[in-house]
């Protein structure tokens, strides 16, 4: 490997949960800093992860943050709004048209219907992840993101007005057209780690739908840390570097100080760019 510069692993149950971009490398620092590390949800992703890896200047987006939980319900996120207004700041400089779902406007049925419209869909949130094995409910039904008028209490079902999506729900939907899903919440990257030949959770929900790629966190993440975190990350996709050495870069910056509240590792190495 010593002439080589990218990285691609093709992770299978527990390998999910690992933070490869803490890996210690061979000689000293970190086995980023050598390698630009590629995660792929399978070995026939190779084949497609190459087309449409930099950003659309012009490509629309989708962004839903500072959403309006239901009372009593979900801690508020502040610092989503803030996230997302300074991402479509970045988007409508370079002349990309942008959807903005906020407050109590993001619903099930609002956000299928913007998303199939939509390059680039970010969604700043609560994430969330239980093991479904003490309960035997499926994984599928308890992991996903909370979405307006979400309530304290919820028994996992189909409905498109309890204020949560479930990767249950989410794996029916067309995500074909994104060339990059940001989920910009807790553990959106868990599942279950037991699962032969793969991660069962919003990861394979995700890759039933389409999803070209998906940046998804593999652990509870700071709200203000993070929406700094992500804003940086679109800052280097709009110089023209791919998605994964945006991320890279982003992750780099975070540790070096230059992303306000991302320095620790608990936010910086939580980010991982899952493609195919």
């Amino acid at each position: 490997m010593k002439d080589k510069t990218t990285l691609y692993v093709v992770p299978d149950g527990f390998l999910f949960a690992v933070p490869f971009a803490l890996l210690p490398g061979s000689g000293g620092g970190l086995l980023e800093d050598r390698f630009t590390i590629r995660m792929l949800t399978s070995p026939d992703a190779l084949i497609a992860i190459h087309a449409r890896e930099t950003l659309d200047q012009r490509g629309s987006m989708l962004l839903a943050g500072g959403i309006e939980y239901g009372e009593p319900g979900p801690m508020p996120l502040p610092a989503t709004r803030t996230e997302i207004e300074a991402i479509a700041k970045l988007a409508r400089t370079r002349g990309a048209p942008v959807e903005m779902l906020t407050g109590r406007g993001v619903s099930e049925g609002t956000l299928r219907a913007a998303i199939g419209k939509a390059r680039i869909a970010h969604l700043a949130t609560h994430g969330f992840y239980r093991d479904g094995t003490a309960s035997g409910l499926d994984t599928l039904w308890q992991s996903g993101i909370v979405l307006s008028d979400a309530g304290d209490s919820r028994f996992p079902l189909r409905d498109e007005n309890d204020g949560y999506l479930y990767a249950f729900e989410l794996m029916d939907w067309d995500l074909s057209g994104l060339d990059l899903l940001v989920l910009s919440a807790c553990e959106t990257g868990r599942g279950d780690e037991s699962f032969v030949s793969g991660l069962r959770g919003l990861q394979t929900a995700l890759g039933i739908a389409g999803a070209r790629r998906a940046l998804l966190t593999l652990w509870p993440v700071a709200d203000e840390g993070t929406a700094n975190f992500t804003v940086r990350f679109y800052e280097h996709l709009a110089e023209g570097l791919t998605y994964s050495d945006a991320l890279r870069r982003t992750r780099r910056d975070a540790r070096d100080g230059k992303v306000a509240g991302a320095a620790d590792a608990s936010v910086w190495a939580a980010f991982v760019l899952f493609e195919g």
